[in-house]
């Protein structure tokens, strides 16, 4: 049954390390207190292949429990969704799932891809959630099985209404990320937005967000001071200043594990 919305979690602000492309970055993601590790299969500098894809699935999911798991939840038990406290209990109870459970888990990202390559890419690697990054509408989250992560690009002139990004029983995680204009690709540019904007949306919704753009281990306390998110994603931020190689862009194991530890040490807001 749906619970009162929560924020809190004992081990801190969830961390996503996005753009992971060789089983040993993952590694060093997971023993570093890593949540959720993103793997990339839209176009980009770190997109990678299936076969790969599972090498790193497989990794990562030696390191956890079996049983562990992110489920998607029934939509027909917020069947009172035009009810605030039920649009706060389906966002809070994903939440959940990922705070209790033993990760990390594994996000497929997706950009405007169809969605008989989504299903599977899902089923394949196994995938544990999808994120699309792009912009799908909300009623393609209905035909995936797993609990999706969908991306809010964010400018001057975004607005909160329009956006969707709190019609519940859709979207089971919301995503703010900077919107890069003449992207061909959005995300992974290493470019912030104002965190004021999602400070104001967590203190106006109350719903927990993941916040990324241009997140460094150096300024993701301050973020996270300003943003109040619940959870905080990075991909360049982290990654090594070397030029990369024909492997894809490589992790920097240090900067991984100064990115989660200053993650971690930033309590989220408590409920109000």
């Amino acid at each position: 049954m749906p619970t009162t919305p929560s924020r809190c979690s004992a081990a801190g602000t969830v961390v996503k390390i996005c753009g992971v492309s060789r089983p040993e970055d993952a590694i060093c993601a997971a023993e570093s207190g890593t949540d959720l590790i993103g793997i990339i299969f839209a176009k980009s500098s770190r997109q990678v292949s299936l076969p790969v894809a599972k090498q790193i699935a497989s990794a990562v999911r030696s390191l956890r429990p079996p049983s562990s798991t992110v489920r998607k939840l029934d939509p027909n038990e917020y069947s009172n969704a035009s009810d605030d406290r039920f649009v706060h209990a389906w966002f809070a109870d994903h939440a959940k799932q990922v705070e209790a459970a033993e990760g990390p888990f594994i996000v497929g990202v997706f950009q405007n891809q169809p969605l008989e390559d989504i299903l599977h890419i899902a089923q394949s690697v196994p995938l544990d959630i999808v994120q699309l990054h792009g912009d799908e509408p909300l009623s393609l989250t209905d035909q995936i099985p797993l609990p999706v992560i969908k991306a809010f690009h964010i400018d001057d002139e975004f607005d909160l209404e329009s956006s969707g990004l709190s019609t519940p029983l859709h979207h089971a995680f919301i995503l703010l990320d900077t919107k890069v204009k003449g992207a061909d690709h959005q995300g992974g540019k290493g470019v912030s937005f104002d965190w004021n904007i999602a400070g104001s949306l967590v203190h106006n919704t109350g719903l927990p967000l993941i916040m990324a753009g241009g997140l460094t281990p150096s300024n993701v306390s301050k973020a996270i001071q300003v943003g109040t998110p619940w959870g905080v994603d990075v991909s360049s931020g982290v990654e090594q200043d070397a030029p990369p190689d024909e492997g894809g862009k490589k992790k920097d194991a240090i900067k991984i594990r100064q990115f989660v530890y200053n993650s971690k040490q930033q309590q989220q807001p408590q409920p109000s």
